[in-house]
């Protein structure tokens, strides 16, 4: 059969709507204090990953883009011994101490003694300095950490089964553009993203499957921790109520071969 040509039918059309993706800016934050942990960046593409595809060219609905928390490579780690002597870091209470003594358990120690004191030099005036390390520790690891972050992000995870926060399926959970709390860790990431360097968004994979998040090494995750003193820790001088002291940490992502975070003095154990 002949294929008839019109050379006066041919025409060019011009679009007039922006193809657009929804981010999210990345809140401000302010703090007394930053610190800084390492993290493995190839862990982190391992975590957060999203999954899309062009199946039903609509966006009514809501399932289209999919998240994964996959927390099989989420480190184990103790925000208190993040690092307060890292380029990074900042406003420490004091400096120029060896690097395992310069943690945020550390300068959360000379924090109360320079409010109790009037110097931070008086932290040995303490008599049980190892007992409030090991408290400290217990509530930024155990208590923060393991039972606050992680349990936050199992309910995201695909192994949850809560229908509440995931889609619950067989093989691996995960999460909508539906569920918009910002306890929907991936999304938020994703959106953040997308908000502040779309560019990296220009050269996905070129599949339906599950794919990381475009992160980049030197990347940071950064959440706020805020330390109470212990309830009457004032009256040991008789001085006002002690404020808080609150943190920015840092989880600054980095090649597997690129990663230092201080070790913890073992007499510290």
């Amino acid at each position: 059969m002949p294929e008839l040509v019109l050379d006066a039918f041919e025409s060019t059309v011009q679009m007039s709507i922006l193809g657009a993706l929804t981010g999210s800016a990345v809140p401000t934050m302010t703090s007394d204090a930053t610190a800084v942990f390492m993290i493995n960046i190839d862990h982190m593409k391992s975590v957060f990953q999203f999954q899309t595809d062009s199946a039903d060219i609509i966006d009514a609905s809501a399932s289209d883009l999919r998240y994964y928390v996959d927390l099989a490579n989420w480190p184990a780690l103790n925000v208190a011994n993040a690092m307060m002597d890292h380029a990074m870091s900042a406003s420490p209470i004091a400096s120029g101490y060896a690097a395992n003594k310069m943690m945020v358990a550390h300068d959360y120690t000379r924090y109360l003694a320079q409010r109790l004191f009037g110097t931070h030099q008086g932290v040995d005036l303490f008599n049980n300095e190892d007992a409030l390390l090991t408290n400290l520790r217990l509530i930024c690891g155990t208590n923060l950490w393991t039972n606050g972050i992680t349990y936050t992000l199992s309910r995201v995870s695909t192994l949850s089964n809560n229908p509440a926060t995931v889609v619950v399926v067989g093989g691996a959970s995960y999460t909508t553009n539906s569920f918009t709390t910002n306890t929907n860790i991936c999304r938020v990431l994703f959106q953040q993203l997308v908000s502040t360097v779309p560019g990296r968004f220009s050269a996905l994979a070129n599949t339906s499957d599950r794919q990381s998040l475009p992160f980049q090494e030197d990347d940071v995750i950064s959440f706020k921790l805020t330390i109470n003193p212990a309830t009457g820790q004032h009256l040991l001088t008789s001085v006002a109520p002690l404020p808080s002291r609150s943190y920015r940490i840092k989880l600054v992502m980095k090649a597997p071969a690129n990663m230092a975070n201080t070790t913890v003095d073992l007499a510290e154990l």
